[in-house]
């Protein structure tokens, strides 16, 4: 077997997770802290999961998927856990860097620690930290705003929320409803919830204590010409931009779970749409966004319309892009697998940084 391509990836526990989760001192690895009392309680929060094993398994969110996805025959992968205020005592081996840390509201603690030791030990970085902590919904919408061809509705952070701060926030930012809010770290639509006017801000599920925030994003209707709603998921690997899926559903908040019926074949006409229609007058829109984020790979979920126009709802490198759900085969086979040969030649390409000085 040639020689592998040496990659040390860099993972984060997030920062609620402290007191919880103990990393070793080389960071080689993690450890659950606790009795069974606690360790329950653990679960219930997320923060731990049992496999069919019985083992328990340590949930890492705020993290981009990558590594379990990567080929073993041509990556030599080692694995380092960062965590807030650890003493760690870690001796990254040759090669360059992947970092995973994805969330900068779920770990910014991680993200400060991998942003140190990227710069005291000089080495090419893919995704680097400094840039992924500026990626937050409120910090993408700002960097992004004014781009040619790209419509990023106004975002704002509201910190120790209530229904009448999140309203005085909407009329001193300038805001108009409708407007969405969502909990700061949430994804996937947990919390999210439209307020049509001041009325509806009441309607968020609000929790008594312990709140990160809430972000509130100007809503703008994306339905299209045939009542129907789409949403898209682009991967943007350096200058490559690839069709990850697309949702097309009857109501604006859209996931695998909410697709109307009978739309499988006009997804999976998207594809192709996509590749012959929009990828290449909509790549000089997807570098300034590069150049802006500063990310290596991210993806972007957003509203296409007829005139090419894009509507971003998000921008990150927390998204869920080669991990495929559904019994192959299925439509994302092939644009799943595609987008895995780009992020793998990416990170193998000697031009960039896997020739990383020892």
């Amino acid at each position: 077997m040639p020689d592998r391509i040496p990659l040390n990836v860099l993972l984060g526990v997030p920062d609620y997770a402290r007191g919880v989760v103990r990393v070793a001192p080389d960071g080689s690895h993690l450890r659950v802290e606790g009795n069974r009392d606690q360790r329950s309680l653990h679960m219930a929060k997320g923060l731990l999961s049992v496999d069919p094993n019985g083992d328990e398994r340590i949930s890492l969110r705020g993290s981009l998927n990558l590594v379990p996805f990567l080929s073993r025959e041509r990556f030599a992968i080692r694995r380092f856990y960062l965590q807030k205020s650890a003493a760690l005592r870690m001796r990254i081996g040759r090669g360059a860097i992947l970092n995973q840390i994805a969330d900068p509201d779920i770990c910014p603690g991680a993200l400060s620690v991998a942003t140190r030791l990227v710069s005291e030990i000089s080495r090419p970085c893919f995704n680097p930290p400094a840039a992924v902590s500026r990626t937050s919904r409120d910090g993408a919408a700002a960097m992004l705003t004014g781009i040619a061809g790209l419509r990023v509705p106004k975002t704002l952070r509201v910190r120790a929320p209530t229904p009448a701060r999140v309203r005085d926030a909407i009329a001193q930012g300038g805001l108009e409803y409708p407007v969405l809010l969502r909990g700061i770290g949430s994804h996937g639509g947990v919390s999210l919830t439209k307020a049509d006017g001041p009325e509806g801000v009441d309607d968020f599920p609000w929790s008594p204590g312990g709140d990160w925030g809430l972000y509130v994003t100007e809503f703008r209707d994306f339905k299209g010409s045939d009542g129907r709603y789409r949403k898209f998921r682009i991967v943007v690997i350096g200058d490559e931009i690839l069709l990850r899926h697309c949702i097309i559903g009857d109501q604006w908040l859209l996931h695998a779970g909410t697709r109307a019926s009978g739309t499988e074949e006009g997804e999976r006409a998207m594809f192709d749409v996509f590749d012959r229609q929009w990828a290449v007058p909509l790549r000089p829109v997807f570098r300034e966004m590069s150049a802006r984020l500063g990310l290596d790979l991210y993806g972007v979920d957003c509203n296409i319309d007829d005139d090419g126009q894009v509507l971003v709802f998000e921008a990150n490198a927390c998204m869920n892009i080669l991990k495929n759900t559904s019994p192959s085969p299925n439509m994302w086979d092939a644009p799943i697998a595609r987008i895995k040969s780009a992020v793998e030649e990416r990170l193998a390409s000697p031009s960039l940084w896997y020739r990383a000085a020892s």
